[in-house]
């Protein structure tokens, strides 16, 4: 039932967003700010009322990490499908996302997905992977936040995969400030069982690391130093998560 209940709530908001998105390209051309904290604020509502219906409980940590700017680039674990509204759910930001490029073409989602400035990526392209990347850079330079799960895919588990190689070349060429958020126990609402389950999550937001103030060996270490700082909560989740 609250599968059945989720979805038709989850239905009903794509069909709100579907009348709210005409607003976003009529506010950008009176005020490209104001199109922004309304794209900002419509993104942060979306991701806070589904799990407010699902009723699941969300236990964010450490949001007086999150800098006053929004040149930033998010590096996260990647537990399942419900990461990206916890993200914007836990940030109060609407950072963009590198997504396939299906994702571009589906209804509504696609739209907003653009307004949020995610960068839309082609797998089998080499040359545009590149593209999408150094797109991925000038957005953070200009102030809109991007999201990176350097994993590549879903672990459906506790136990992080290892990172990509490569996975950082969106921070290193923005420059961006790196903020590390751990998810703990997405998996669970959804992959674990196939069906939605009311199941505690924690997000825990990080401090930022200043990418201008490294060395060329502390870049080089950085991947590493990053993976360690959100795989703490997931080691410690026994006593961090109710069962």
């Amino acid at each position: 039932m609250r599968s059945a209940g989720f979805l038709l709530f989850f239905i009903t908001e794509l069909l709100l967003l579907a009348l709210l998105y005409p607003l976003v390209p009529i506010l950008s051309l009176f005020s490209p700010r104001l199109a922004r904290r309304y794209v900002q604020m419509t993104a942060t509502l979306w991701g806070t009322s589904l799990f407010f219906v699902a009723g699941v409980p969300i236990i964010v940590k450490g949001k007086e990490h999150l800098p006053p700017h929004d040149r930033i680039c998010f590096v996260a674990n990647h537990e399942g499908f419900a990461d990206i509204p916890l993200i914007l759910m836990a940030t109060g930001r609407a950072p963009g996302f590198i997504a396939k490029k299906e994702l571009k073409m589906l209804p509504v989602i696609g739209f907003w997905m653009t307004a949020l400035r995610c960068v839309f990526i082609d797998r089998k392209s080499l040359r545009q992977g590149k593209r999408a990347i150094e797109q991925g850079a000038r957005h953070i330079r200009e102030g809109h936040p991007m999201v990176i799960f350097p994993e590549g895919t879903r672990s459906r588990s506790y136990t992080m995969r290892p990172f990509r190689h490569g996975s950082f070349k969106l921070a290193y060429l923005s420059n961006a400030t790196i903020v590390p958020i751990t998810i703990v126990g997405s998996f669970h609402l959804l992959e674990e069982r196939g069906y939605l389950r009311k199941h505690p999550v924690e997000v825990h937001i990080h401090p930022p690391i200043e990418l201008s103030t490294l060395t060329e060996e502390e870049r080089k270490e950085l991947p590493e130093k990053v993976f360690h700082i959100i795989q703490g909560p997931l080691l410690d989740r026994e006593t961090s998560l109710p069962s």
